[in-house]
């Protein structure tokens, strides 16, 4: 069944490697400017690892003869570890941090939803 994905797999692979090569060149070229704003820096290194989770979830389909439910549980340790690295929020929800977990949050179910089984 993967192997009618596989062309899917590989272009979400290429395009999301491209836009981390990108992001990594301007946050090396604008350094010292990302650093004077404050919080732009880690906005940079959460959308490169945001890209690297979805390097590493698009590659895992590419293996060949791998069993479904091993794959499903790759999936799942990756998405509970980008869960557990996300910043939680402290007692005023409306800070930065809170944004970051509501964000976080909202990124964690989007990808639950999408691993729900097919109903075929």
């Amino acid at each position: 069944m993967l192997d009618t994905w596989s062309s899917f797999f590989q272009g979400e692979l290429g395009a999301a490697a491209a836009l981390a090569g990108l992001l990594f060149v301007s946050v090396s070229v604008n350094q010292a400017k990302i650093l004077e704003l404050g919080r732009m820096a880690d906005r940079g290194l959460e959308a490169l690892g945001i890209l690297f989770l979805i390097i590493m979830v698009t590659s895992l389909p590419l293996v060949p003869g791998q069993p479904l439910r091993l794959l499903g549980a790759e999936i799942l340790v990756l998405g509970t570890i980008a869960v557990a690295t996300c910043k939680h929020p402290g007692p005023g929800s409306q800070t930065s941090a809170g944004r970051a977990h509501a964000h976080c949050n909202r990124e964690f179910r989007t990808g639950a939803i999408s691993l729900q089984p097919n109903p075929d």
